[in-house]
């Protein structure tokens, strides 16, 4: 039976970024432009009317009144600019995620294709980017496909326990039930499908479905997979945001998480506390971009490597990929 190692896929991503550091440091510049600088420049083009918007609202509570920003003209106004960028922000986040991921499975699958940090503009890229597109329209399908049924199922339970008027107790365990029942079932499918960007990387054409067979029998072992990356991943995160807190303890002090401390902040000038974050701002995208770079790495190359154990020991290869090579 194919199989992969658990371990082996586990540390790929961390022996990617202590052999290709010069590469990760490309991919957060990238990363940088493509992910992040739309959202810079929709915050300089938004920037003065939300915080506007937010100091007038400070002002207002600081002097008594309940203003309502939902019926604020200016939050209206923002609302629709934001709109404008919305198009923008998806094809600039699945860019960044297909060039991305496919430097990242290069660098396991291809190391011989090195070029400039593995990063290209192609056909596997472009693949890669429709591939995320359909992933994410199918998950808002597959969480109302699920929630529909399990939730009905549920509901009626929960009716006939009621009619039944037992404790409010066994209702609630029914209602935990059914969101467990919900989480394995979700889950159970993505993971099935979890193999469909390496199999498209590597057949330089579209797969999702190809990745339904390829997974039989691995549920389990990449359910482990999963686990492992989820505790790197929050422990990544929770390292990050201390650093955050850091900086901010740094800056404003510990007064800034004080009760009406934020009120009390907008209330005051713009030019007065803007200048003293930007710094930390600028810093803040520059850790962001690298730390995502090395997620990339840390959290793809395990797919990656999952995918050449198991074309190697047996699993149907895409077709037209030629197989896998080792690096």
């Amino acid at each position: 039976m194919a199989t992969f190692s658990i371990s082996d896929a586990f540390s790929a991503g961390f022996r990617l970024v202590g052999r290709e550091p010069l590469s990760v440091l490309a991919w957060s510049l990238l990363y940088l432009v493509l992910a992040m600088g739309p959202s810079a420049l929709m915050f300089l083009w938004l920037g003065p009317d939300m915080l506007g918007m937010f100091h007038a609202m400070a002002t207002g509570a600081a002097a008594g009144g309940q203003p309502n920003f939902m019926t604020n003209g200016g939050f209206m106004q923002m609302q629709s600019k934001m709109m404008l960028f919305q198009p923008i922000m998806l094809v600039s986040t699945i860019a960044a995620r297909a060039i991305l991921g496919a430097a990242v499975f290069r660098a396991v699958l291809e190391p011989q294709n090195r070029g400039f940090a593995y990063l290209r503009l192609g056909a596997q890229e472009l693949w890669l980017g429709l591939l995320f597109l359909a992933m994410a329209i199918l998950g808002v399908l597959l969480f109302i496909g699920l929630a529909i049924p399990v939730g009905a199922v549920a509901a009626g339970i929960v009716l006939g326990l009621k009619s039944a008027q037992l404790a409010d107790a066994w209702i609630g365990l029914v209602a935990c039930i059914g969101i467990l029942v919900y989480l394995v079932l979700a889950g159970w499918i993505i993971l099935r499908f979890s193999m469909a960007a390496p199999m498209t990387f590597a057949a330089r054409e579209f797969r999702l479905f190809e990745s339904w067979a390829f997974t039989r029998g691995q549920a389990w072992r990449l359910f482990g997979l999963v686990l492992l990356l989820a505790v790197v991943m929050l422990a990544i995160i929770a390292v990050f945001d201390g650093l955050l807190m850091a900086g901010v303890f740094a800056t404003m002090g510990s007064s800034v998480f004080a009760p009406g401390a934020a009120p009390a902040v907008f209330t005051e000038s713009l030019d007065r506390w803007l200048p003293v974050l930007a710094p930390w701002l600028a810093v803040f995208a520059v850790v962001g971009a690298l730390l995502s770079a090395c997620l990339f790495a840390i959290l793809g190359a395990p797919w990656a490597v999952a995918y050449r154990e198991l074309a190697a020991s047996g699993a149907s290869p895409v077709a037209g990929s030629g197989g896998p090579s080792r690096g």
